[in-house]
């Protein structure tokens, strides 16, 4: 106990890159992979 404030719970988590990835641009990535996909432009091939 540290001046009077004692500490009543403690949670530990383990963080992974999807974690990262939403913190600090706000998307999940598979959002971002879908929006990629949605956007290519189809290739014609002509045989």
């Amino acid at each position: 106990m540290v001046a009077g404030v004692g500490l009543k719970t403690l949670t530990v988590q383990n963080t992974n890159l999807d974690d990262v990835f939403v913190h600090y641009t706000g998307r999940q990535l598979r959002d971002e992979l879908v929006k990629t996909h949605a956007f290519a432009k189809p290739l014609n091939f002509t045989i």
